[in-house]
This record gives C-alpha cells, structure tokens and sequence, in this order.
C-alpha cells in the first residue's frame, strides 16, 4: 500500500491592490516610552486644534535660533510649503554644540557598527571635535558658504562628520552612495557643481577593501576642483 501524499500548505490569500493592508501595531517596551520626551497625550489634541502653533511652540523650545523666526507656515504656494522661512539657525550647531554646552559631552550620541564586527561609541564632545577640525580644514582650502560638497565616503561615523562639518559652514553637500564607481561620482560632482569632495583611501565591502580613492584618482585625472 503507498502512503498518500501529505497535502500541498496552500498559500495564503492575495490581497486585492485596491484594499488597504491590515493596520499593525508595534508598541515600544514600557520602560523605553517612559523615558519619552513627551508622554502627555494631551499634544495630539494641541497639535490637531492648531498645527501651526504648536510646531511654532516645539521650534522655539527644541532649537536655537541664530535668527528667531516671526512667519511660521506660508502655504500660500501648495503644495509648496514653507516654514520658518525668515528665521536662520545652524544645524550642527544644534545637533552638537548646544549639546556639550549643556554638559553632555561625554554621552555617546552616535553608535556604529562595522561590517567585521567593529564598534565604535562617538559622544558629543568626540564628534564636535572632529567636526570642528573637518569644517576648519574645508575653509582653508577656500570652501564657502553656498559652496557644493561631495561626500563619497563607505559607511563610517565619518560620513556623519562630513555632512555636519559642511552644514557647519554653510555648505549644502551632495552624498553620493560609497558603491558607485568613479566615473558615476564624477558626473555627479560636475553636474552639482561642487567644488570639493570628502572621500577615504579605501572601503571594506564583503570582507574585501576597495582602494576608493585610488581609483578615483586613477578615472578622474585632473579633477580638483569645480567652479560655480
């Protein structure tokens, strides 16, 4: 006698396209939302009633201001949004600086984990430091303000540092992914126009090391530096 084969599992049910997915919920450990910055259910109902004012209220206790703004929202151009429009203020100096001055200098504000196991733990007071030694060495090399940056660099804290480096000085940098190939990184130095570009003498990928700035070198002969 031949045993029957076991039935096939059918799969499950297809969802039609045209039917939203299920909702799920994903709920933090209780001790995690304890420590929340704001546990008062009573914002959403703020935030509702008048949402301009509330975001209004959140940027002026959550951020320093070099420029304290007076406009809050112009949606007058939708879907073209702009807010805070005349208030100035620096990012890295609110993602750093007004951190340590604050006495936190010593409480790591950036984990890494590398590719072979590696762990690093930044604080604040670490990656002020750096970003303050990047951002000096980019205005000696006669990068200003409005200036255009190329970060082509593998996935290290020091991508973190360029990018707020730049913002230090006023400089809107360009990240281009550290798997592109050289030539890709060109064209698109050449059409951002930028003027610079932060990159690391090799990247681990896979177990192997890539020599990233030697081949840029090597497909980019002569490129220095862009002009505006």
């Amino acid at each position: 006698m031949q045993a029957r084969p076991s039935p096939t599992p059918s799969a499950p049910p297809m969802q039609e396209p045209d039917q939203p997915l299920e909702p799920a919920a994903f709920l933090p450990p209780a001790d995690f939302a304890a420590r929340a910055q704001a546990t008062d259910p009573a914002i959403y109902a703020r935030a509702e009633a008048d949402a301009p004012a509330w975001w209004a209220e959140q940027a002026r206790q959550r951020l320093d201001w070099d420029t304290p703004f007076q406009a809050v929202l112009d949606d007058s151009n939708r879907p073209f949004y702009t807010w805070f429009a005349d208030g100035t203020l620096n990012a890295s100096y609110n993602c750093l600086d007004r951190h340590v001055q604050a006495g936190h200098a010593g409480r790591v504000a950036f984990r890494w984990h590398g590719e072979q196991g590696e762990e690093r733990g930044l604080t604040y007071g670490e990656i002020l430091a750096d970003t303050q030694r990047l951002a000096n060495a980019l205005k000696a090399r006669g990068v200003g303000k409005g200036d255009i940056v190329g970060i082509y660099l593998p996935m290290i804290p020091e991508v973190v540092v360029a990018m707020l480096a730049c913002a230090r000085i006023g400089a809107p940098h360009n990240v281009v992914f550290g798997g592109f190939a050289p030539s890709a990184v060109r064209e698109r130095m050449e059409v951002s126009r930028a003027v610079a570009l932060i990159t690391a003498d090799g990247a681990r990928r896979r177990g192997h090391t890539a020599p990233v700035k030697q081949a840029w070198t090597r497909r980019s002969p002569g490129w220095t530096r862009c002009t505006r």
